[in-house]
């Protein structure tokens, strides 16, 4: 099945997202002296950007372009690259860079649609990377590949509600546990927005007493159910409380959660895992940055509705 790039899809990522890619690649010094430039760097690289996110070769990438006419019309371009310029842009953009990306188009949106307090989510889903020789592939298919092999990477997303918009992401091996790379998480919501939360949903891993206590400093209530094991310890602490009202009143976190809320996160990774996401890539950073594309897409869909933009398929 050959891939097709739709011209207007390609458009309308470049003038939608002009401002955040002037702002992340701002233009060097232009030289006099030497051969002419094709062409901005941050056009080559959204080019890019989108061309691996739907999973076209690097050596094809020139002749998809080629049906895209306003490149040259419009003066984005003078040329269509060479298939090694494509990819030398792709390999110098770091992975911070596209978290970043995702984050801020999350702010946008849930700006746009939250003028107040808003509620967050978060949670983490395992993700296949399909790199490595075929006797690994057969030795784990012969032990029935489990989440915490090698062939698996974990992704920590936070995603605000009601508008769903990822607002912060990281990344992290398949054994790493939930609550141990929450601190990473931590520091990738913004500033902003921190102050605006007002509560906060997780799952059962996330009973910590380190991230509960470090919530409710900020002033978030921690929505998590607590352990089967907790116990009462008799202390003014938030978990002993918890456990105290849950032990008192049966059937209390059900009857105030949403839970739907709480499911909203694996909502988003469905949507997210709807189109196959293949990461055959040797270097790490490649691999990072594949995995976070399609939850830029998602953001950037979000963004454009949010944006009142209409008829586009991401």
């Amino acid at each position: 099945m050959i891939l097709q790039i739709n011209p207007y899809k390609l458009k309308l990522f470049l003038l939608s997202l002009q401002d955040f890619l002037m702002r992340k690649y701002p233009e060097t010094e232009i030289s006099k002296i030497g051969r002419k430039r094709i062409g901005p760097r941050r056009v080559i690289i959204a080019l890019a950007i989108i061309c691996r996110s739907e999973n076209i070769a690097w050596r094809e990438v020139p002749s998809m372009l080629s049906t895209c006419e306003f490149l040259i019309d419009e003066g984005y371009l003078t040329k269509i690259p060479s298939w090694q310029k494509f990819y030398q842009e792709w390999t110098e953009v770091r992975v911070e860079s596209i978290e970043r990306f995702i984050i801020q188009l999350g702010t946008v949106v849930t700006n746009k649609t939250s003028f107040d307090k808003f509620d967050v989510a978060i949670d983490s889903s395992g993700i296949a990377i399909y790199g490595g020789s075929v006797w690994r592939f057969l030795k784990w298919a012969n032990s029935r590949v489990k989440k915490t092999s090698k062939l698996f990477r974990k992704v920590h997303i936070a995603i605000s509600l009601p508008s769903r918009a990822i607002i912060a992401i990281t990344r992290s091996k398949s054994i790493d546990h939930d609550s141990i790379v929450f601190s990473k998480l931590w520091k990738k919501f913004p500033k902003r927005l921190l102050s605006r939360i007002r509560r906060m949903y997780l799952d059962g891993a996330y009973w910590d007493e380190g991230i509960t206590g470090l919530l409710v400093q900020w002033g978030i209530i921690p929505v998590i159910p607590p352990k089967s094991n907790s116990v009462d310890h008799g202390t003014n602490n938030y978990q002993d409380k918890i456990v105290r009202a849950l032990k008192n009143y049966p059937g209390l976190y059900k009857h105030n959660v949403k839970s739907e809320w709480r499911a909203s996160v694996e909502h988003v990774f469905g949507l997210v895992k709807l189109r196959p996401i293949r990461i055959t890539e040797r270097k790490e950073s490649s691999r990072a940055k594949a995995l976070l594309l399609p939850f830029l897409c998602y953001n950037f869909k979000l963004y454009l509705q949010a944006m009142e933009v209409r008829n586009f398929n991401l």
